[in-house]
C-alpha cells in the first residue's frame, strides 16, 4: 500500500466493506464516499459539483472548481453513475449542486461510524484520497496524469507524499 501512515492504509476489500456498511445507513453518504474513492475529490470540490458535471453517458465527472484551478475529467464506474441517477431526486438542491455541506458532514460521520463497526483503523477524507492515488499508481499511468487526476501540480513533492 502506498499510504505512508500504515495505521490508515486501506485496500480494495476495506473500501468495499466501508461502502457496503455506509450504504446500510445512507445511500447519499455511500455516493459521497464512493465519489471520493473514485475521483479523489476534496470536500470543497464535492460541494462545487453540479448535475452538469456528471456525464452519465460517458461515465465521467468533470471537476471544474479545483484547488489547482485546472479542469479534470475523471472516469466513474457504472455503479457510481447509477447510484447518482437513482439518488438524483434526493440530491437535488436549489443551486443545482449535487451535494450540500450537511450531506458531506453526515457522510463523514457515517464513514467514522462504519470504520468503528468494521474495526478498521481511523480513516478520514484524505485517506480516501490516498486510496484513489494508490489505485492510480497501481495502474501505471504516467506521473503527470496521476498528478492531474489527483489535482496536483508539483511532481516531486507529491509523489513522495503518496509513496513509501
Amino acid at each position: 500500500m502506498y499510504c505512508n501512515h500504515q495505521r490508515r492504509s486501506l485496500n480494495d476489500m476495506h473500501c468495499n466493506l466501508l461502502l457496503a456498511e455506509i450504504a446500510k445507513h445512507s445511500m447519499v453518504s455511500a455516493a459521497l464516499v464512493g465519489t471520493v474513492l473514485e475521483t479523489g475529490c476534496r470536500p470543497k470540490e464535492l460541494l462545487a459539483l453540479t448535475w452538469g458535471d456528471l456525464d452519465s453517458d460517458s461515465h465521467t465527472l468533470t471537476i471544474t472548481h479545483s484547488k489547482q484551478s485546472s479542469v479534470r475529467v475523471l472516469p466513474l464506474s457504472r455503479e457510481l453513475v447509477q447510484m447518482f441517477l437513482d439518488l438524483q431526486p434526493l440530491l437535488s438542491t436549489p443551486s443545482d449542486t449535487i451535494f450540500t455541506a450537511d450531506q458531506v458532514g453526515a457522510a463523514y460521520t457515517d464513514l467514522r461510524i462504519a470504520v468503528g463497526v468494521l474495526g478498521l483503523p481511523e480513516v478520514g477524507w484524505n485517506d480516501l484520497r490516498l486510496q484513489f492515488v494508490a489505485r492510480l499508481l497501481d495502474s501505471e499511468l504516467p506521473a503527470s496524469e496521476i498528478l492531474h487526476r489527483a489535482g496536483y501540480t508539483l511532481v516531486n513533492l507529491n509523489l513522495r507524499r503518496w509513496t513509501k
